[in-house]
């Protein structure tokens, strides 16, 4: 849904399932949806995913992202992450921390994605059984890595600015601003240049702005 509908459904929703279980409800919902292509479309033009200016690629864990903006979960959110978060705009999912119990959960998780996984482990020996099964691995005083659990998207943007930072999102701050706060980040880090005059448009419509 929209962050206009989110909003005023969100609170309801808690005091009926209770934050975490109505946080996971809404993952499973927009996994459910956005697994499907004409379901990816629908949340993508919904939530006003955009395609990333090329300066806000790079890399995390030695994984290329598409965009350095991404979500930051525990290993019982995996699943629903990793499906539901593309058609939102975002980059990456990080999964965290994960120990030899949820090795089996992350595995399942990373099977079929189409948005790059990387894991937080507790332990070498976790890393180990999940090595050939993600794309990466995160630790928890890596310097370019900023997890944001406020959902402040002017201080998000700020920090994208600085190269080869990623910013991952607590799921918190989805719950807080909603499913469409990774493309107004997005839209926040991306340079914008002045309306061209008049006289610089010409006769042609296709060279017209979007104004």
């Amino acid at each position: 849904m929209p962050d206009w509908t989110y909003h005023p459904l969100r609170g309801p929703a808690a005091a009926v399932l209770g934050e975490r279980r109505s946080q996971r409800t809404a993952l499973r919902l927009l996994a459910s949806i956005g697994s499907r292509p004409a379901g990816a479309r629908l949340i993508a033009r919904a939530f006003g995913h955009r395609h990333p200016p090329r300066h806000l690629a790079g890399d995390l864990a030695g994984a290329p992202v598409t965009v350095r903006l991404g979500i930051s979960v525990p290993p019982s959110l995996a699943r629903e992450a990793v499906r539901a978060m593309p058609p939102l705009g975002a980059g990456v999912v990080e999964v965290g921390l994960v120990s030899a119990a949820d090795v089996r959960t992350v595995r399942e998780a990373a099977a079929g994605r189409s948005i790059p996984l990387v894991v937080r482990a507790r332990d070498p020996e976790t890393e180990a059984a999940l090595e050939p099964h993600v794309d990466g691995f995160t630790g928890s005083d890596d310097p370019h890595v900023v997890r944001v659990s406020d959902p402040s998207v002017t201080a998000a943007a700020a920090a994208l600015e600085v190269p080869g930072t990623v910013v991952l999102a607590r799921p918190g701050v989805l719950v807080e601003a909603g499913p469409g706060w990774f493309a107004r980040v997005t839209e926040a880090a991306t340079p914008t240049e002045p309306a061209p005059a008049l006289r610089d448009v010409g006769r042609d419509p296709r060279r017209w702005p979007a104004w």
